[in-house]
């Protein structure tokens, strides 16, 4: 099991104060990839499933998407801001440029590495993508570099439709994204740096991303708001604190949060060719100038993340779920669970979904599109049951190539930015392992 899966964390660990927003992004990740990338055409009563909060489980991997951008604004600024209320002006400078430094590295060098899985994939025939396969495989690994260096490229921070992808992994869209979260963040911790009041700082923290909210800069409304729970948290002067503090009228008041965030947590996105039962009525909700960002769907998205983590901020018995081991064992492998988690369900998952479909589906052709056709099973029985056993497979397959990818990937790739840190500041060797005398 350890070997394997990689579980070595326990209930007796020394933990950070911070440790919950670990096992919440794990959860997270978690939650991404039980995500289906597909839904039914029509509406069944007894799909359960369907129900408002049983949705998170099975229709929240946009939600969580948003639950990773705050999370990374609040850990991105959770350091900087303890210096920034203690005036100590240089330890903040030393920080954020190590923070600015590394950033681009801890995001791409892991995407490089892992998205050469999906090239062997795909030119060994394991799965098809939206491009011509090359002739030999020296072809191919150029054109994956020249992908890797446009998908990677720093200053293409504003980016529409096709441009966020990575032509050989789309799993991957998130990571310029976080990068151009992460400068915005970085340059409003500058931009705060010398406001010591906490009342003039949250007048910045606020105006912030209400005005990237107003201007349907999701990416940025959601990394700046990270921000704002950073700071407002310190002040109260940490979480426990800030559960201590809490009124009989302003716990009703966040729990309340909490219930309507798990609720728009759920909402699934427009489709034309699939019912929405019960959220069509959502779409007044929706901003104009955000229509045209999948639909609007995203604004509701982005309200249900901040909601989640703002909720869950406040309540010691939320916060204590996240420190479980489990939580945090997912916490640890996160990243590399969100980059791989499609690579088995693409393989495994489609294949076994495929037999079942054949054996056990019904064909439907849906009339807004005549030309396709659906194979879909019926019965709450069935579709359980085939739910059940398609994760039975692909979990432990998941779970194990996540593990192994952070301890060849991610941890190398955390260490090789370090290593380059010190080597142009510190002035350290150009080994990057310490050799023994």
């Amino acid at each position: 099991m350890v070997f394997i899966f990689g579980f070595t964390t326990s209930r007796h660990d020394s933990l950070r104060e911070t440790a919950w927003l670990d096992g919440l992004r794990g959860v997270a990740a978690f939650l991404v990839m039980v995500y289906p990338p597909y839904g039914a055409p029509k509406t069944s009563p007894w799909e359960f499933w369907r129900l408002p909060y049983l949705r998170i489980i099975w229709c929240s991997g946009h939600t969580q998407v948003g639950i990773f951008f705050v999370l990374s604004g609040f850990v991105l600024s959770w350091s900087s801001l303890s210096s920034i209320r203690e005036g100590r002006h240089e330890k903040f400078s030393l920080s954020l440029s190590s923070s600015v430094f590394r950033r681009w590295m801890r995001l791409f060098v892991p995407c490089f590495l892992i998205g050469i899985l999906s090239l062997v994939q795909f030119y060994a025939g394991l799965i098809d993508l939206p491009m011509t396969r090359q002739n030999t495989f020296l072809a191919q690994l150029i054109d994956y570099i020249w992908e890797s260096e446009r998908f990677a490229n720093p200053f293409q921070l504003e980016r529409t439709g096709f441009d966020v992808f990575h032509k050989y992994n789309n799993t991957m869209w998130t990571m310029p994204v976080e990068w151009a979260g992460s400068l915005a963040v970085f340059l409003v911790l500058l931009m705060v740096s010398r406001i010591r009041s906490y009342t003039k700082r949250t007048i910045i923290l606020v105006t912030i991303p209400a005005y990237c909210c107003l201007s349907a800069k999701w990416n940025y409304w959601l990394f700046t708001t990270g921000i704002f729970l950073a700071d407002y948290v310190k002040q109260a002067g940490g979480f426990e604190q800030l559960s201590d503090r809490m009124s009989r009228h302003s716990r009703n008041f966040w729990i309340l949060i909490l219930l309507l965030g798990g609720w728009l947590g759920g909402i699934p996105q427009q489709r034309d060719w699939y019912e929405r039962p019960g959220y069509e009525w959502t779409d007044k909700l929706i901003p104009k100038n955000w229509k045209d960002i999948e639909g609007g769907s995203r604004f509701l998205w982005c309200w249900s993340g901040i909601m989640i983590i703002w909720g869950s901020s406040h309540f010691a018995t939320i916060r204590h779920f996240f420190e479980r081991p489990s939580c945090r064992y997912l916490g640890k492998i996160s990243f590399m669970l969100y980059l791989t988690h499609r690579m088995i369900g693409t393989i495994v998952g489609y294949w076994i979904r495929k037999q079942f479909a054949n054996a056990l589906g019904t064909p439907y052709i849906s009339p807004e599109k005549p030309d396709v056709e659906l194979m879909v099973i019926r019965g709450v029985f069935l579709n359980v049951f085939v739910y059940l056993v398609d994760w039975a497979c692909m979990l432990p397959l998941a779970l194990a190539l996540a593990n192994w990818s952070t301890i060849l990937v991610d941890e190398p790739s955390v260490r090789f930015a370090k290593w380059v840190d010190d080597i142009f500041v510190s002035g350290g060797t150009l080994d990057p392992e310490p050799r023994a005398a």
